[in-house]
């Protein structure tokens, strides 16, 4: 796919005529396409609006460009016992040429790698003898310095199933360093977030039963944002919580947050309006997606009025803006300029297909969320690894009414888990009781459900068990 994106020549239009009066500016657009990200490079002028772009991603702090690409990395430890393997994606910032013929910044790396490993020895070969993780991390968003990403590991340990893990992390690209995403939206804005922790928990209690533990306030240090045209502010908030259990939702509560407005503290990189489209800090136009395509609408100097859209198709088809960053138009910055993509690991392997069906659960696209669990259960490994992954598909499509396929999912799960893994099996059984008791058999629900709190106590399914009707 890269020597694909590389073969692709620039993409330069032919200038389109500009009213007298317009302003002169220039954005760097990041664009996400099903090839990868690109960069339109947007003049606005008097005479003409024209566009250039490339493959790439850029950021911009302290009037430099950055280039983001990503590299991946692998460590592995092998002994008589065993072998252990770590594999990661990182996005790396490196900042270009402030003038033509000087050399790129040092690479700056803003998602940590994964760390060495020990070789296996006789303790670790006796429950696990071969282990493997994968950590990956993509751009959501991009505002001036601020670089916002999701992180997701996962990887297989021994045992009847894996591990899983996801967070949100914000960083400023002129030194890797992570920042507290509360600093920057300020008081008015966390108040938002508050309300809407509150209503996730009483969502999930009107679910699950009134006597689970509350959902723990989101670190903001571990949060990020991205652009939402369905957001009143442009902008959603999104975090992921430490919470619940295993059976519930793998200790990961996703937490999505339209905020109210564009927060004040990046007004002066880029601005939204209420459709979504990025509006320029002085007033010079507006960047905005329509149909596949770049929409660039320039404003008049004299009373900002937007003067008629020009609409203008890339490389490939648009399907969303990363970034916009508003740039003097006399800046060095050429897209020739821009390093090519690295091809990394993303997507190995299950565990990033599995975290994206479960934020498809959390949005209610359960078409969605069956088609990457059942793309999942196809690239997990037979045996017990599979097990967990088949009971979230059964529950993805008891969820969308599918209760035969719900049942089939179940069962091949319970089939497919290890005999001594209690939470895995009493998990699945708890799955059967629901299927059985939407099929109204209330007696085969509570045989299911006393099994699965034979294997381990759950206060979901005991209330589960207590509400069914009594009778034999």
């Amino acid at each position: 796919m890269i020597a694909a994106l590389l073969a692709l020549p620039l993409f330069v239009p032919a200038p389109v005529p500009a009213a007298a009066g317009a302003q002169t500016c220039r954005a760097l657009v990041d664009v996400r396409t099903p090839g990868g990200f690109r960069v339109a490079d947007v003049r606005f002028a008097p005479e003409a609006v024209a566009v250039t772009d490339a493959p790439g991603l850029v950021a911009r702090a302290d009037d430099r460009t950055y280039a983001l690409v990503t590299t991946a990395g692998e460590h592995s430890a092998r002994s008589k016992f065993g072998s252990a393997t770590s594999s990661w994606v990182d996005v790396v910032a490196r900042l270009l040429p402030a003038a033509p013929g000087t050399g790129p910044g040092p690479a700056v790396s803003l998602v940590a790698g994964g760390p060495p490993l020990e070789p296996p020895d006789a303790e670790f070969g006796g429950g696990m003898m071969d282990w493997d993780s994968t950590q990956t991390a993509s751009i959501e968003a991009i505002v001036g310095p601020y670089v916002f990403l999701s992180k997701a590991e996962g990887g297989y340990a021994g045992g009847a199933h894996g591990f899983d893990g996801e967070t949100a992390l914000t960083v400023n690209v002129a030194d890797g360093k992570p920042v507290n995403l509360g600093a920057l939206l300020g008081a008015d804005l966390r108040a938002p977030v508050k309300a809407a922790l509150k209503a996730a928990d009483t969502s999930r209690r009107s679910e699950v039963g009134d006597d689970v533990e509350a959902l723990p306030a989101p670190d903001l240090g571990h949060a990020a944002l991205r652009f939402d045209p369905a957001a009143r502010g442009g902008v959603t908030l999104f975090s992921v919580l430490e919470c619940c259990s295993w059976a519930e939702n793998h200790n990961l509560y996703p937490l999505d947050v339209p905020l109210p407005r564009f927060p004040k503290a990046l007004a002066a990189y880029d601005g939204l309006d209420n459709g979504g489209a990025h509006r320029s800090p002085t007033g010079c136009g507006t960047v905005d997606v329509a149909g596949g395509k770049l929409k660039v609408t320039p404003a008049m100097a004299a009373t900002s009025k937007t003067r008629a859209p020009v609409v203008v198709a890339l490389g490939e088809a648009v399907q969303a803006i990363v970034g916009v960053h508003w740039i003097p138009a006399a800046d060095a910055f050429d897209v020739t300029q821009l390093p090519a993509p690295v091809a990394g690991p993303a997507g190995k392997g299950a565990k990033p297909l599995i975290a994206d069906a479960r934020k498809r659960v959390q949005a209610k696209d359960l078409s969605g969320a069956i088609a990457l669990f059942t793309e999942a259960v196809e690239k997990t490994p037979e045996g017990p690894a599979r097990a967990p992954v088949l009971a979230e598909l059964g529950y993805a499509r008891f969820l969308m009414g599918d209760l035969p396929g719900a049942k089939r999912d179940a069962e091949a799960a319970l089939a497919a888990a290890a005999p001594t893994d209690a939470a895995v099996r009493g998990m699945i059984l708890y799955n059967l009781g629901r299927v059985a008791e939407a099929q109204s058999d209330a007696a085969e629900a509570r045989r299911q459900y006393e099994a699965s709190l034979a294997l381990r106590p759950n206060k979901v399914v005991a209330k589960r068990l207590a509400a069914l009707p009594k009778g034999p």
